[in-house]
């Protein structure tokens, strides 16, 4: 992967900022793992050797990843984002044949994040059902994702779900009522929503 396929990748979103970063690729074959992204582009490639996989990006900076999971046995993945900058993510789920896996990707958003998550099942991979489930809580932040389900065999399925989370005012109030205050919300919010 070069630049290019970023910038042609986030066309819409690219910043000229990108083209100073660094590129940095990691291979992770381990059940948890937490990644905490500088000022660069991450190319990740993540081998599933157990029945859950738990991911934690705790973002404080401007950055780009590109994650591709190689799903050769059934799995859960918990893919967890807390951003606090701007961060543009590619998730590809590349899904082998005889599969059955659930992704779940929860992202707290307080910036900006832009997410592009794709199931791919290509044409030889049959008897395959891959399920992406998105959340987003948003605190003053903008999110924007992008599935894609590219299923090229007829004897698979995918599946894609998203939800974005947002309390409004009557329900705000109603807390309120309880004796919480704003940070006591916030604070039980992100603790379950955050949690694995």
């Amino acid at each position: 992967m070069d630049s290019q396929y970023f910038k042609d990748l986030f066309r819409k979103y690219y910043d000229k900022e990108f083209d100073r970063y660094n590129i940095i690729e990691n291979i992770y074959n381990t059940e948890n793992i937490n990644i905490n992204p500088g000022n660069n582009i991450y190319i990740n490639k993540f081998y599933i050797n157990s029945e859950n996989l738990n991911i934690i990006i705790n973002n404080q900076n401007k950055a780009i990843l590109y994650n591709e999971f190689i799903v050769n046995k059934n799995v859960n993945i918990n893919f967890l984002l807390d951003n606090n900058k701007e961060i543009y993510i590619y998730n590809l789920y590349n899904i082998y044949s005889n599969i059955n896996s659930k992704f779940d990707e929860k992202i707290y958003n307080k910036n900006k994040a832009v997410i592009i998550s794709r199931i791919y099942i290509p044409h030889n991979s049959e008897n395959s059902d891959a399920r992406l489930n998105q959340i987003v809580y948003d605190e003053n932040g903008i999110s924007i994702l992008l599935p894609i389900l590219d299923v090229f065999n007829k004897k698979s399925r995918g599946f894609h779900g998203s939800k974005t989370l947002k309390l409004n005012n009557k329900e705000i109030e109603y807390l309120n009522y309880l004796s919480l205050s704003k940070e006591d919300i916030k604070n039980i919010l992100i603790k379950e929503f955050l949690k694995i």
